[in-house]
């Protein structure tokens, strides 16, 4: 093909381009291709031929005409109707010649038979030739002036004199020959067997415990090393899920022993995740994950660190020994807690309100009679309005508003009914509330009972005040 460079006026030219989006993200299949062309900052018009040469790697190819090189200064704007697509701009100045031409002209030049004009003159093949020898054979003592030719040493004298040189005499301190004296006096490094010939601490023995022999080919990172980094394992996987790791074969781990420890995904598609393991089946070498953003695929690499668990699904356990230095008082708590017997205060328990959710309490555990005068707001028999509380959603059991919600209650373990409850009303913010008349609230325990469409069912006790 003819060299197209620099490009030529008047001269058809070939321009490929590749366009990219506003992110930085390379468009490999553009959509419809917009190219305009200005001659000497003129107006844009359309170029003639534009064409997708690869759909896989966004190729474009402009074929400008003659006519469309003819200018001093071709201007070319192209852009495609992808989203976030970067306008592609270019300036073309173009020339008189192309290197070809250039390349033609000297070969005449040179070639001149004298009959047209020549620049250099013409030498005879004999005569080259004799002038070559004649300064290749001159001797240099004939050429003995200073500065000359003759009056230097040749570079294979100048390298036999430095090789050639005794290191002990030069020992300046930081010069390359006392570096190379001290280690010329120190043997081969090169030489030195890995591990045992280097003392603890030393920067031999450092690398020589990181790096271990195969005896096959080179050496890898040991085990200990890879521990030190934190590093439990790292491999190429068998295969993956949306929310599953197959590590590499026989690992060598047992059910569950990787719980807790962060997995990173180094290669392949989904390369730069993390997760945490929260479950691992050692006979299928299966880790189990929080949802994947990407599903790694293609040869997906990971490395596993050991970390402290962060996952939803497996907390971090808490081991309380001391409270404020005091492991008594730890041990009060938990008694306390589990329900073996411990009085928090030595007495009553005084509080002015209670709020939140509560799981269950033990037959007897609190009383009315352990809680201070006007300390429990829900009285035997009384009406109640708008009573308080939370519905979510049933699959991501979040706060959900805009529920059509049934209310029942059950009055110390009789069946749920509706009783003369008032119709739920939707405050907001996944909060409601619900009226009780006298007679839903004529006993010593009361259930809430709330339901609706894809909706967790929420369940409230009440132990009213006689």
């Amino acid at each position: 093909m003819a060299s197209q460079v620099p490009p030529k006026k008047n001269t058809a030219f070939n321009l490929g381009l590749c366009l990219y989006k506003s992110d930085g993200t390379f468009i490999a299949n553009p959509g419809t291709i917009t190219a305009k062309i200005s001659k000497d900052f003129g107006d844009y018009a359309d170029v003639g031929t534009v064409s997708e040469e690869d759909s896989t790697y966004g190729q474009i190819k402009l074929a400008l005409t003659n006519t469309e090189m003819n200018a001093d200064v071709v201007m070319l704007y192209v852009v495609d109707n992808t989203s976030g697509c970067v306008p592609f701009t270019q300036t073309i100045y173009t020339a008189t010649a192309l290197l070809d031409d250039i390349k033609t002209d000297t070969a005449a030049i040179l070639a001149d038979t004298g009959t047209d004009g020549v620049i250099v003159g013409a030498l005879n093949a004999a005569a080259v030739t004799d002038t070559e020898d004649a300064v290749w054979d001159a001797l240099r003592s004939a050429h003995t002036d200073a500065g000359s030719f003759g009056d230097v040493d040749t570079t294979a004298d100048v390298a036999d004199a430095v090789w050639d040189e005794d290191i002990t005499e030069h020992t300046t301190a930081d010069s390359a020959g006392e570096a190379m004296g001290d280690a010329a006096t120190g043997g081969d490094p090169w030489d030195t067997a890995l591990p045992g010939a280097y003392a603890d601490g030393s920067a031999g023995k450092i690398l020589s415990d990181i790096l271990v022999d195969t005896g096959t080919d080179g050496v890898v990172i040991g085990s200990d090393a890879l521990a030190d980094l934190g590093i439990i394992t790292a491999g190429t996987a068998q295969s993956a899920t949306s929310t599953t790791l197959v590590l590499a074969a026989s690992t060598g781990f047992a059910n569950d022993e990787l719980l807790g420890a962060t997995i990173v995904i180094t290669g392949g598609t989904g390369i730069g995740q993390s997760r945490t393991i929260t479950d691992y089946v050692a006979s299928t070498d299966t880790a189990t994950v929080d949802t994947w953003t990407t599903t790694p695929s293609g040869t997906i690499t990971y490395t596993v660190f050991g970390t402290p668990p962060n996952s939803v699904s497996y907390p971090i356990p808490a081991n309380v020994v001391e409270i404020s230095g005091d492991s008594t008082a730890a041990d009060n708590l938990e008694a306390a807690a589990d329900g073996t017997g411990y009085n928090l205060g030595g007495g009553d328990v005084v509080a002015a309100s209670v709020t939140g959710a509560v799981g269950s309490v033990a037959s007897g555990g609190i009383t009315y009679g352990s809680f201070a005068s006007g300390a429990v707001a829900f009285k035997k028999a009384t009406a109640l309005a708008k009573f308080p509380f939370v519905l979510r959603d049933s699959t991501t059991h979040a706060p959900a508003s805009g529920r059509s919600v049934t209310a029942t209650r059950s009055i110390d373990g009789a069946p749920f009914a509706a009783g003369t409850l008032s119709a739920v009303t939707d405050v907001g913010s996944g909060v409601y509330t619900v009226d009780f008349a006298t007679g839903d609230l004529n006993g010593a325990t009361i259930v809430l009972k709330c339901t609706a469409t894809a909706s967790d069912t929420t369940f409230v006790s009440i132990v009213t005040n006689p």
